[in-house]
């Protein structure tokens, strides 16, 4: 995989955990909460960004 093909995969995966949450009416607040996680961290890993740990990406396909 190229890193152009990793980096389009992170935003798709970003931009389907977002509408995810956003269809079960929870905000980033409140995700960060449901994932021990920060704000800062779901809205990085909403934007697609490489440097979020792979254990956030996870733990946030468990919650949604």
């Amino acid at each position: 995989m190229s890193t152009a093909q990793v980096v389009e995969t992170l935003l798709a995966i970003g931009r389907n955990l977002r509408l995810a949450r956003k269809r079960r009416h929870k905000s980033i607040e409140q995700a960060a909460a449901m994932m021990g996680v920060s704000v800062s961290s779901v809205r990085r890993m909403e934007a697609g960004d490489g440097g979020v740990k792979i254990s956030t990406y996870l733990t946030a396909l468990e919650v949604f």
